[in-house]
């Protein structure tokens, strides 16, 4: 039986950002996720603007792994610390998929 590598992290050029936001983007190749630190409204009524300060780009099988390890992270948290309680779909921005581009857009 072949023993499992070992990986180590390397910390020494870490930036930290905050992230509350999050939207995925999707080609037929690649995810990619925009995270921000908050959501603005913009200039208009029912505008909103999402600064984007860190963008991620993968693949389907890295995103489909990440979803597997986020999802047993957040199991594992709430084994030991209960439910997590659900945010109300009246304070989220609903989203509509932009058939021609493959990009989310923000309704208003």
């Amino acid at each position: 039986m072949e023993t499992p590598s070992k990986i180590k992290l390397n910390f020494a050029s870490l930036e930290a950002q905050y992230v509350s936001q999050c939207s995925v983007q999707a080609t037929t190749q690649e995810v990619f996720l925009n995270f921000a630190a908050s959501l603005l409204p913009g200039s208009e009524p029912g505008e909103y603007i999402l600064p984007v300060h860190t963008r991620m780009a993968m693949n389907y099988h890295t995103a489909k792994r990440l979803t597997g390890v986020l999802q047993e992270t957040i199991a594992k948290y709430e084994e030991e610390n209960g439910p997590l309680i659900e945010v109300k779909a009246s304070s989220q921005i609903p989203v509509e998929q932009n058939k021609r581009s493959g990009f989310p857009k923000i309704k208003k």
